[in-house]
């Protein structure tokens, strides 16, 4: 062999070979390549290279919810998920219903308030807004006033009970003749009144009813009430008309109307106003503050990585209901099994991409490679650059699972706008369409959104978007698609196989 011709080998086998001899330990920005950090972290990695914008976990469920509330509890099954970073909650329309707090509904005896006055006590749950009260009072004859006063209570320590301490509204010779004939007559207040828990002991206040100051044409009325024993009463009740509380073993016949606002519209309430939680974590008013809505992120201390169950409260007295999206991040199995996939026909060929001087690089290895040992050495090298080119263009990858139709698992490469399960229902309908046409399954849909690469196997549907692609780089994300299906169904068939779908 003469030396020329062996020079000419030589150098060819430099260029083209050379490159896949960078060491494994080559820096990106200052951040190691070695093989201890995680096929995601990894990913991440190499898209931070390209100076493109990536989500720091992967969305492992999303949905949004039109109903939920504080009665029963929000069970999420998640299909393969060994660990959950955080669940984001963002609560909308939260409504806190107008709630009646009722004493002794059905009274079997009454009592005169002709110069008498009794008080009778009633407990709230939180701070809320007083707006009418109905009351049992037969009307003997007419005309009728009433005396009508509201009061925080204070515990006397001496008598070792709850007691009326501060009057907080009153009016006098109220005027009930409209409502004669209906045995409960309604006091509408002119502003709603604040029952504030912070000015007051033993979440107490105080009903007081009399006729001391009835004009002299009044005539009597009467208050209804059924006896009570101990615990088992709503009171406590008293008789005030000397001056001297005198308690009394009956309840009072009492209807306290109350909302959680006193808003435009009182249903419907800042979480803080009802102390709503999630898992014991306070939801927050969201930014900046809105009626009705809310944030919460919980994190750690899940007691399944498969089943969430997510328990609202709130000291509300009645159901609060609410509209909420449901976010929930964390390292899924599945991503990890695709990443793998992935990488391993990247990882090598990303070197060429660590710096500028190997772009450089790059081109003399083409241009001395077609120079030397024709365009052989230029399809080596763009071979090796499928790889790069296709992780460069991918912006998401959703999986679906068949028999159920669900959305199993998403990994967001960029932040999406979109909501992942809409378009993974979006693919779907397509599918299901070209199906019942007869015209063949959906492979690849090209979109001023994206092109949807789709593989399919007999459990599991995987769909990449991906921007401009070339056929080369469609090919390597297919096949890259397909060994991940295949993975994922050989190690957990039976799994997949009797998984129901994701239950609320």
């Amino acid at each position: 062999m003469n030396l020329r011709k062996l020079v000419r080998i030589i150098l060819c086998t430099l260029l083209v070979v050379g490159p896949l001899m960078i060491p494994l330990t080559t820096r990106y920005s200052g951040i190691s390549t070695q093989s201890q950090l995680s096929f995601t972290n990894y990913a991440h990695l190499i898209l931070t290279q390209q100076n493109t914008p990536i989500s720091s976990k992967d969305l492992l469920f999303v949905r949004n919810y039109s109903y939920l509330d504080t009665k029963n509890p929000l069970i999420i099954e998640l299909f393969g998920i060994p660990q959950i970073e955080s669940v984001n909650f963002s609560l909308s329309n939260i409504k806190a219903p107008n709630y009646t707090i009722r004493t002794a509904e059905e009274p079997e005896k009454t009592v005169s308030l002709w110069n008498m006055k009794y008080v009778m006590g009633f407990k709230i749950n939180q701070t809320c807004y007083l707006h009418n009260i109905s009351l049992f009072i037969i009307d003997v004859k007419k005309p009728f006033y009433l005396d009508f006063e509201i009061y925080n209570a204070t515990w006397n320590t001496g008598t070792t009970r709850i007691e009326p301490n501060q009057q907080i509204y009153f009016k006098d010779n109220l005027d009930l003749q409209n409502q004669a004939g209906n045995a409960w007559k309604t006091i509408t207040l002119n502003s709603a009144l604040t029952l504030n828990l912070t000015e007051t002991e033993n979440q107490t206040f105080f009903i007081a009813l009399s006729q001391y100051n009835s004009p002299s044409q009044a005539k009597e009325l009467a208050w209804g009430y059924y006896p009570s024993i101990g615990e088992n009463g709503y009171g406590p009740a008293y008789n005030w008309t000397s001056g001297t509380l005198e308690p009394l073993e009956f309840d009072f016949s009492m209807r306290v109307r109350v909302s959680a606002s006193n808003d435009s519209e009182p249903e419907i309430v800042y979480p803080s106003q009802i102390n709503l939680k999630i898992n014991d974590i306070p939801v927050q008013n969201s930014a900046p503050p809105a009626e009705g809505k809310g944030v919460c992120t919980i994190t750690g201390n899940f007691d399944s990585s498969e089943i969430l169950i997510l328990n609202f409260t709130s000291t509300w007295f009645d159901t609060v209901s609410f509209n909420a999206s449901v976010k929930v991040y964390g390292v899924n199995l599945f991503g990890n099994v695709l990443m793998a996939s992935l990488l391993q026909g990247y990882s090598l060929g990303s070197m060429f991409q660590a710096e500028d001087r190997n772009n450089t690089f790059l081109i003399i290895c083409a241009v001395g490679a077609v120079a030397v040992a024709g365009f052989s050495g230029y399809r080596a090298n763009k071979k090796r650059k499928i790889p790069i080119n296709a992780m460069r263009s991918m912006e998401s990858i959703l999986v679906d699972h068949n028999p159920t139709g669900g959305l199993v698992w998403s990994f967001n490469f960029i932040s999406m706008q979109q909501d992942t399960a809409l378009v993974s229902g979006f693919m779907s309908a397509i599918k299901t369409f070209l199906e019942e046409m007869k015209v063949g399954g959906l492979k690849r849909l090209g979109t001023d959104f994206g092109t949807f690469i789709r593989e399919e196997s007999q459990l599991l549907t995987a769909t990449c978007i991906a921007g401009e692609i070339g056929i080369d780089e469609e090919f390597w994300i297919r096949s890259k698609l397909h060994e991940f299906l295949v993975k994922v169904e050989q190690s957990y068939y039976k799994e997949l196989q009797d998984w129901k779908g994701l239950q609320q």
